[in-house]
């Protein structure tokens, strides 16, 4: 954008350049305050987990979560299970008052339960 506004400055079409200049400026500024409220509306969840242990271990984790944070089942992608390492991708959908910084803090301790 900023060599487009240029060009039209430095071939004499101010008025191109101005307009130009305003859109980037607005889209800026709003740019701000809609990813703000997405973020606040979203109720989508997505994580990557990198999990020493088995893909039952991992189930569990899954179902526990599923219990407690989310509408419907959450999915998941396998990307690597190897040398007792499980690396996957979960997503799904939140129930309503839920943060994800609490599924979290509980990924943390339902972890350290399992593995110990």
């Amino acid at each position: 954008m900023t060599g487009a506004i240029g060009l039209a400055y430095g071939s004499g079409l101010y008025s191109i350049g101005v307009i130009g200049t305003a859109c980037v400026l607005l889209a800026e500024v709003l740019g701000k305050y809609i990813d703000q409220f997405a973020l606040h509306q979203g109720r989508g969840f997505s994580c990557f987990i990198l999990l020493d242990g088995t893909t039952d271990q991992l189930r569990a984790v899954i179902d526990h979560l599923n219990q407690r944070y989310f509408k419907a089942p959450l999915k998941y992608t396998i990307y690597n299970y190897k040398d007792g390492k499980v690396t996957c991708r979960l997503f799904g959908e939140l129930r309503p008052q839920i943060r994800p910084e609490n599924i979290f803090e509980d990924l943390v301790w339902i972890t350290l339960k399992l593995l110990n």
